[in-house]
């Protein structure tokens, strides 16, 4: 399958991801807003996103609206005042040092009227695991990040990144290593659903799914299994000269992008993934980039065949070929 195609089946499927309000004319509503903490005391100092309600806990960007910053001085006593908002149904997102990404009740802005909102911050919840080898063994050192649902289900990083802004940021970007014992903890995590990578070098990166955080109930993960993988390495050179784009996938049996890694070439045609691919069958395909694109781009000209990682291969050499 051409890397066009690719592309195009990969927006259709993840489309859904990047919902974003319709643009909205400024109204003349307003909102008066309280933020404060777990016992009800006023919180001075924080950062407010306004986000569009699509559905029950769903929301979208409001476009031309920025994230605003508040202060002390900022406040009207306890409370702070947003006007010319837009009219609709909204939330705020509530970011504040020492506190949980927060989201505040739902509320609607209606022309000439002034709402108002409680927010009330928490400290959040936190996610507890080990991460071991195929043994059983713990890995010390691994990194832990949480990532988003995107780059959970493999969607490719030119398409994140032109998407980035269009993402309502609901959950908390965070990081960690494992100790001696394998072992690592998150903590300070917004509630919601998440997903995490695991990285070590001498393994395959694990992308773990599904993570709940409450704010009562900690996320206490099964042991993170790490598979050791292959490095990908080789070079494009038959195919002409000059830089080429190269991805290596597999798809689940939904048909959705279960593995997804990607690289670029030397101007002599040679590469090298920058993550060890688990074993497995997959699509190993290499695009042309002209020296003008700023990024690896998609390109109709793609080229496109099998890779077969074998259990405990530690490295795979692939030339690419001509059709």
């Amino acid at each position: 399958m051409c890397m066009q195609l690719s592309r195009l089946l990969v927006l259709l499927s993840f489309g859904g991801l990047a919902a974003q309000a319709e643009p909205l004319a400024n109204g003349s509503g307003s909102l008066r807003v309280r933020v404060v903490d777990p016992h009800g005391g006023p919180v001075s100092c924080f950062a407010v996103a306004l986000r569009c309600c699509v559905g029950p806990q769903q929301y979208a960007v409001v476009p031309d609206v920025p994230v605003r910053h508040f202060e002390p001085r900022d406040l009207l006593g306890d409370a702070m005042v947003l006007t010319r908002l837009p009219v609709g149904r909204f939330a705020l997102r509530i970011d504040s040092l020492g506190f949980a990404r927060t989201m505040s009740p739902p509320f609607t802005i209606e022309d000439g009227v002034r709402s108002e909102v409680v927010v009330r911050l928490t400290r959040g919840g936190f996610v507890r695991g080990q991460v071991v080898d195929a043994d059983g063994k713990p890995v010390a050192n691994a990194s832990v990040r949480t990532v988003d649902d995107m780059e959970a289900r493999g969607v490719p990083r030119v398409i994140r990144e032109a998407l980035a802004n269009r993402q309502p940021d609901l959950t908390t970007r965070a990081s960690t290593r494992s100790d001696a014992d394998g072992r690592f903890e998150l903590d300070q995590l917004a509630i919601g659903t998440y997903a995490l990578r695991i990285h070590h070098d001498d393994f395959a990166d694990r992308i773990v799914r599904d993570v709940r955080v409450a704010v009562t109930v900690p996320a206490l993960l099964d042991a993170c299994r790490l598979v050791s993988g292959a490095i990908v390495e080789g070079s494009c050179a038959a195919l002409g000269s000059g830089r080429f784009y190269v991805s290596v996938s597999s798809k689940a049996p939904d048909g959705a992008l279960a593995f997804w890694a990607e690289t670029g070439t030397d101007k002599a045609g040679r590469f090298r993934l920058p993550e060890r691919v688990p074993p497995g069958d997959y699509t190993i395909a290499f695009a042309p980039v002209s020296e003008q694109e700023a990024v690896f781009a998609f390109h109709s000209l793609s080229i496109d065949q099998p890779l077969r990682v074998a259990k405990d291969q530690q490295t795979v050499t692939i030339e690419a070929r001509k059709r």
